[in-house]
């Protein structure tokens, strides 16, 4: 190649490099758009997609799966029955807030006598009881419940930092219309809003006979209130051990 070619080349790529730094570098960035948490790929420092890395979802790997240790079946008056599911998060900086769970009764053969669905919050490092009550099944006799949680959003969070203490249980009437009273205590300074508290009734071998809720209006300072639970029947067996649990 002669020495004027060689120049005109040089002139043809500076023109060119021009034309890239004039023209193509703001199309690139007109037409650029940075990763984001939501745009439905694994982009950015994500480990996966829209999860991980600096977005607020935990990768669903990066999390352990709640865990569901029992759910039991009540009557409480004929036809009328109250369910209960014992659920931990065992994360103990991630959780998950309105997971969509399905309770369902189930009768002889598996028949389906009743569903119902809703959702449950469950913080770190918590066991949540998934509580259902006043479901009227008519004619048709449940024999079981089964609850299915469908898949947790992990986002992570700090433990949860209510202390509640429960203190002056007493159970009276347990053979005729069983009554447990209790003292909920706010160990911290800070008030607390509505929140609900569930009673589970054990026996010696540790199988839930019986379960109730109820609710309280909110809990001041360093205050304390006193909480009822009633059954309008006699309880299926002799109470070993009474578990109240806060719920928030």
């Amino acid at each position: 190649m002669s020495w004027a070619s060689r120049r005109r080349a040089v002139y043809l790529l500076g023109a060119i490099i021009a034309f890239a730094v004039v023209v193509g570098l703001p199309t690139f960035f007109f037409f650029y758009e940075p990763p984001t948490c939501t745009d439905g790929e694994q982009n950015g420092l994500e480990d996966g997609v829209d999860c991980g890395g600096n977005c607020p979802i935990i990768c669903s790997f990066s999390a352990a799966d709640p865990l569901t240790h029992w759910s039991r079946l009540f009557e409480i008056v004929p036809s009328v029955y109250t369910t209960i599911a014992l659920v931990e998060n065992p994360n103990a900086t991630v959780g998950a807030g309105d997971i969509p769970y399905t309770c369902k009764l189930r009768g002889a053969d598996n028949v389906l006598v009743y569903e119902k669905k809703g959702f449950v919050s469950l913080p770190p490092k918590t066991t949540v009881p998934i509580f259902e009550t006043g479901l009227q099944t008519g004619s048709r006799i449940p024999t079981r419940s089964e609850f299915t949680l469908g898949t947790p959003v992990w986002v992570r969070q700090e433990p949860t930092t209510h202390d509640v203490s429960v203190r002056e249980q007493k159970l009276e009437n347990e053979t005729s219309r069983p009554t447990l009273t209790a003292t909920l205590k706010n160990d911290t300074t800070s008030d607390i809003g509505e929140f609900a508290a569930v009673a589970i009734l054990y026996d010696v071998q540790g199988n839930a006979l019986h379960a109730s809720r109820t609710i309280i209006d909110g809990l001041a300072g360093l205050s304390e209130t006193r909480i009822v639970f009633t059954w309008p029947q006699p309880l299926p067996g002799t109470v070993a051990k009474i578990d109240i649990i806060p719920v928030f």
